[in-house]
């Protein structure tokens, strides 16, 4: 509840290591205003994974939001 800064959930839906509903209990207790990004190409390590442009892609465009 103490997270007040806009927040992008990463997620693969193919995480072998954390369980991708770990990061609705994160959504559903922060404060801040909480993107999604979901992955269906990639596994727990997603920067090293498929997907990894669509990270990369995403943090950008929200750092950019964020820095306006």
């Amino acid at each position: 509840a103490k997270i007040a800064m806009p927040t992008l959930l990463i997620t693969s839906r193919n995480d072998h290591v954390v369980a991708p509903e770990a990061s609705d209990f994160i959504a559903d207790r922060i404060t801040a205003e909480a993107k999604r990004l979901w992955l269906d190409d990639s596994f727990h390590v997603a920067t090293l994974d498929h997907d990894e442009q669509r990270i990369i892609d995403a943090l950008t465009s929200m750092i950019e939001r964020i820095d306006d």
